[in-house]
């Protein structure tokens, strides 16, 4: 006889998380670009900022 595990279900029951966020993913970044630009123009000001 082969033991049975838990069901995927009753797991998630058990630590309390939903099969939504189980199967979620992420969109992809769409601010990429402009994260790259503000860290570049943040690192300008920093470099030029006086003290």
């Amino acid at each position: 006889m082969k033991p049975q595990g838990l069901s995927e279900r009753r797991a998630l029951q058990i630590i309390g998380m939903s099969a939504s966020s189980l199967r979620y993913q992420p969109a992809p970044d769409r601010n990429g670009e402009l994260r790259e630009q503000i860290v570049h123009w943040r690192s300008a000001i920093v470099a030029t900022a006086p003290g």
